[in-house]
């Protein structure tokens, strides 16, 4: 007694899949709030135009306020990231959700200027500030076109 015995039980395990979808580019409001902090720094490592090209680039990035209606109906949850970047944002949906995560994250779009920037500051920026992007908890949903993604389709240059 007290054995489990696989041939008189048989176990069912539902997994449910509930996709994160991500509007918009991740640190944009981090890296602004760090090329305004450490501009002397940062000049050590870039030319000043490239500071002030990068700064006219990012002030262009945006989501859409009503970026659920994209996926009516499918929307389950919604978590408008801010401190604590992309991470932060999906560790509070899993926990809400009472479930794990599993996390691609070179599929989550940041601008190369963002990378560039927080190497030299030796800055996480899946943890940068992200105001202006956000987390939508949908059904299954599948691209198209998911091998050739625009990860910078946010940001008018």
């Amino acid at each position: 007694m007290g054995m489990f015995d696989p041939k008189k039980r048989k176990i069912f395990a539902a997994v449910i899949a509930v996709v994160l979808v991500l509007a918009g580019v991740i640190g944009i409001r981090g890296t602004q709030l760090l090329m305004q902090k450490e501009r002397e720094t940062l000049l050590q490592y870039f030319s000043d135009g490239f500071l002030w090209s990068t700064a006219r680039i990012l002030e262009k990035c945006s989501v859409s306020a009503d970026i659920s209606e994209i996926f009516k109906g499918k929307v389950h949850a919604r978590y408008d990231l801010g401190v604590g970047g992309v991470l932060s944002g999906m560790w509070k949906m899993a926990e809400a959700s009472e479930t794990g995560l599993r996390a691609d994250l070179r599929a989550i779009p940041v601008r190369q200027e963002t990378i560039e920037i927080c190497e030299r500051l030796d800055v996480n920026p899946y943890k940068l500030l992200s105001e202006g992007a956000v987390l939508l908890g949908t059904g299954a949903f599948a691209s198209s076109d998911s091998g050739s993604r625009d990860r910078q389709s946010s940001c008018r240059q």
